[in-house]
């Protein structure tokens, strides 16, 4: 057994955290229609108003759908997540069954099964 002392520990996360966070920062970033760019003085923020008029109109709609359908902002978000999770449940149920027909040959009936997948 490998004995992971706190040092060692933070040696190892503290680059992957770095990673994830510039992705998520990125992310983020672009979905608010905004993006970075290098000047010689350091990192701006430049409006992409093309996503940014996007994402407000996104945000328009959920409004307007939450006002109707009287909703929590939360359990929209979950009810969204739980959605996704039992979808990929279900693929990863029929993948086995898509892999034995296309292992027997049957090409036709091994599609019809990924494209459910998805």
């Amino acid at each position: 057994m490998t004995v992971v002392t706190a040092r060692k520990f933070s040696t190892l996360v503290r680059p992957l955290a770095f990673v994830y966070i510039s992705i998520l920062q990125s992310s983020m970033l672009s979905a608010a229609g905004l993006s970075k760019s290098a000047k010689s003085e350091g990192v701006s923020l430049t409006p992409n108003l093309g996503a940014l008029s996007n994402y407000l109109a996104m945000m328009k709609a959920d409004a307007e759908e939450l006002k109707h359908t009287g909703e929590e902002p939360r359990d929209k978000m979950m009810r969204e997540k739980m959605k996704c999770a039992r979808q990929d449940a279900r693929s990863a149920n029929l993948k086995p069954i898509g892999n034995e027909a296309f292992s027997k040959g049957d090409f036709k009936e091994a599609l019809i099964i990924y494209s459910v997948c998805t």
